[in-house]
């Protein structure tokens, strides 16, 4: 990181606010891993005097998440609501379900709930998607 009277610090826009410093932060280690950059690890972060401020840790999180299909509506729009809330698109952004799994599996898994702990797997824009028969959905990814 730049020393913070390097000319490279003036380019920089003042972080005043958290929202500033979470989208300065953000930006950064994305930028970085984009770049192939292993970001993960810990560093102090110190003044120019030497003095320990903090110490800074990122680590990758578990991508999981759940949702319930909609008893009013289709399985299909569910988990395109879950991915894309997941993401934070739109669900008109998202490649169509039916690249990655035929609709009538999904209609026929949550019509067949008999009890047993049946389920469907599949991928869907980088996820591992668990469609139980009881209408759960898991997004691992």
């Amino acid at each position: 990181m730049d020393d913070e009277n390097s000319p490279e610090a003036d380019d920089r826009p003042a972080v005043t606010t958290r929202e500033a410093f979470q989208k300065t932060l953000r930006k950064l280690v994305v930028e970085a891993d984009a770049n192939g950059v292993d970001v993960r690890g810990s560093w102090p972060v110190v003044r120019g005097d030497e003095t320990k401020q903090w110490d800074v840790e990122i680590t990758r999180l578990a991508r999981s998440s759940s949702a319930h299909v909609d008893t009013t509506g289709s399985p299909v729009a569910s988990i395109v609501e879950a991915v894309a809330a997941r993401d934070g698109v739109a669900p008109t952004d998202l490649p169509p379900l039916q690249d990655a799994i035929d609709h009538e599996v999904l209609d026929t898994l949550l019509e067949t709930d008999d009890g047993a702990r049946r389920h469907v797997r599949f991928q869907y824009c980088g996820y591992e998607i668990t469609v139980r028969a009881d209408g759960s959905i898991r997004l691992d990814g």
